[in-house]
């Protein structure tokens, strides 16, 4: 071994410069580990970043699924039982702000958002507003929420009446998104 060492002086050059690598490329990623946490629980999905805790749960993921859709009336698609459920929560000792939206997406070439509806329900309050996601992907817009307060949000979805059977039984998934920003 000490041959090879002895033979390959570039290689003992460049230990010192590649330990160094080594070792910015393992605190960077503890850093980033430490900036967003997510742990699962037996029923609980939970992500934290910064000052806001985001659970979701009875689900797997943070996303929105239709599966097998099939077009339904506003009256049918506000009486179905699956819901999304998440909570925010603010762990932190300053007020954070924060918009809540649903990220959706177009799959073979099939403009979903233009056929999916949701309605929400925020810390069970009545579901209002039917929206198409198309035009209006707002869950809730600019609220405040004071340290240790926690909302909680339902949000109902459902492929809108005038869909052709083009998006029917398909499944269409979409993401919740959380913009936070720390102070008033």
């Amino acid at each position: 071994m000490k041959k090879y060492f002895e033979f390959n002086k570039p290689f003992r050059k460049f230990l010192p410069l590649f330990t160094i690598m080594l070792s910015l490329v393992l605190l960077m990623s503890a850093s980033y580990a430490m900036l967003v946490n997510v742990h699962e629980g037996e029923n609980n999905y939970v992500i934290q970043v910064a000052n806001l805790e985001v659970t979701f749960v009875d689900k797997e993921t943070d996303a929105l699924v239709l599966e097998n859709a099939y077009p339904m009336t506003d009256k049918d698609g506000l009486s179905q039982t699956e819901e999304l459920v998440f909570k925010v929560k603010n762990t932190g000792t300053i007020v954070s702000k924060y918009d809540v939206y649903i990220e959706g997406t177009t799959q073979d070439n099939i403009d979903f958002p233009s056929k999916i509806k949701f309605v929400t329900n925020k810390d069970n309050t009545s579901y209002k507003d039917i929206k198409v996601l198309s035009q209006d992907n707002y869950i809730d817009k600019g609220v405040s929420i004071e340290p240790n307060d926690t909302v909680v949000y339902r949000v109902k979805a459902w492929l809108a009446e005038d869909a052709s059977s083009l998006y029917m039984n398909e499944t269409y998934k979409a993401k919740i998104v959380i913009n936070a920003t720390q102070g008033e």
